[in-house]
This record gives structure tokens, sequence and C-alpha cells, in this order.
């Protein structure tokens, strides 16, 4: 079988398999870095500003312990 036939009949590898693009790994990172920047912020409210957003200190002390990457 000529190698010109052979490559014809290897499916090529889908976007997805190829790995992330350089544009989608600055996305992912610009939105991590947007949850660290919310999660320092929700770490700066008090009580009452907690409770006016409908979250509580067990809420806030959850997220917080998320890794930087989770969402």
């Amino acid at each position: 079988m000529s190698a010109s036939r052979q490559s014809a009949m290897i499916p090529s590898l889908p976007e997805v398999a190829r790995g992330p693009s350089p544009r989608g790994v600055s996305a992912w990172l610009r939105r991590c870095a947007e949850r660290v920047a919310e999660r320092r912020a929700l770490a700066q409210l008090n009580d009452w500003e907690l409770r006016d957003i409908g979250v509580s200190r067990g809420d806030v002390t959850a997220e917080l312990r998320k890794p930087w990457w989770r969402a």
C-alpha cells in the first residue's frame, strides 16, 4: 500500500486530542485569575454583607479551600 493511500485511511485526530490551543490555555488561566480575585473579595466581606447576598460563612470557607484551578 502506498504511503499516500495509507495516510488517507488513518483518520486525523480531532482538535481535542491534539491538546489545548495557546488561546484556550490563556483563556483558562485568565478565568483562574478571576476566580482567585473573586475569592479574595469574598473573604473580605463581613457577616452582614454575606447575609445580604445569601451566602453563609461556611460557604465562604468552603469556597476559599478550593484550589485556584478548581471552579
